[in-house]
């Protein structure tokens, strides 16, 4: 099963979930050709085209907050053995998403020419700064290189930015259509939101770990876990007035109770308020309880893509 996940932003679940931070836009930055760096990728064509392009898109947004949190863990040592598989899987799938939005299900179909100008100036945008950053993927999977790290850590802020505009730019044209109807397309964002938060948590800690030790990153912290904590529970019991309903199937019931049973058996908040231990070493566990958490989440937003597909 593909690992494409989707979520946009909505309105009435803002005081719960946050709100995504953007930054201005950097100078696209050049670099080699994408055709030398594009994997050869196959694209599952079962899901509707509208479903597959807004999973594609918010993929691109997921990654590259994944992907700095990756290069950041690199540098802990209890952690390096682990991260290098991922650093090149993530490298992989932020490619199969933009071949999916160009390309199509397979990947060999040129839909370049049916989509919209806005579309395909995003699509350009992110290429461009994905180039430099995928080289220094690379770099960080093969040698851990420090300089690396720091390229992908920095560049991904304005890739971060980028995928944010491709991403509604793809949403204003697939959201409310007959293969998405708008309450399931609440449903998977929603759904989306604990890795979203869970990622960024990474990125926070593994920063704490490595010394960049400040009081605002740690309360900075708590209030990601508070909001991951609080969507765990939306999605459990659902909040109409956000258009979220309880889980509709059995399926995501199980996972949801699972996700839960983990978070509180790893311990999060004990771990926040534990300072026993030196900070690298306090700090360097909870990523490592926090990626656990992670592999745990996996899949929850197909099970919600999947319930959503039509009956034709």
């Amino acid at each position: 099963m593909r690992n494409l996940n989707w979520r946009k932003s909505i309105g009435a679940c803002v005081l719960i979930f946050g709100q995504t931070s953007s930054v201005s836009l950097a100078d696209s930055v050049g670099g080699q050709a994408w055709d030398n760096i594009a994997l050869n990728v196959t694209v599952e064509a079962d899901a509707p085209l509208a479903t597959d392009d807004l999973v594609a898109a918010d993929r691109l947004r997921h990654l590259s907050r994944e992907i700095p949190a990756l290069a950041c863990l690199s540098a802990l040592p209890n952690m390096r053995g682990r991260i290098e598989p991922r650093m090149v899987s993530a490298n992989e799938e932020f490619v199969h998403a933009l071949t999916v939005l160009e390309y199509g299900h397979y990947g060999n179909f040129d839909r370049r020419n049916d989509l919209k100008p806005g579309v395909l100036r995003d699509i350009s945008a992110v290429k461009d700064m994905w180039r430099p950053i995928s080289r220094a993927v690379r770099d960080v999977g093969s040698d851990r290189s420090e300089a690396s790290a720091s390229l992908v850590e920095a560049g991904s802020v304005v890739l971060h930015d980028l995928t944010l505009d491709l991403y509604a730019q793809v949403q204003t044209l697939n959201s409310n259509s007959f293969e998405l109807s708008t309450r399931n397309a609440v449903l998977i964002d929603v759904a989306g939101r604990p890795e979203m938060l869970l990622h960024e948590m990474i990125q926070v800690s593994c920063d704490l770990a490595t010394g960049n030790d400040d009081l605002a990153k740690l309360e900075h912290l708590k209030t990601l876990a508070t909001r991951f904590e609080q969507t765990l529970t939306v999605l459990s019991a659902g909040m109409p007035q956000a258009g979220v309903v309880p889980p509709p199937t059995e399926a995501i019931v199980d996972k949801l109770q699972l996700v839960q049973n983990v978070w509180e058996w790893m311990d999060v908040s004990g771990d926040l308020s534990n300072s026993s231990k030196t900070e690298d070493v306090r700090w360097s566990e909870f990523c490592h309880h926090l990626t656990q958490i992670d592999k745990v989440l996996a899949g929850l937003v197909e099970l919600y893509a999947d319930q959503s597909k039509p009956v034709l």
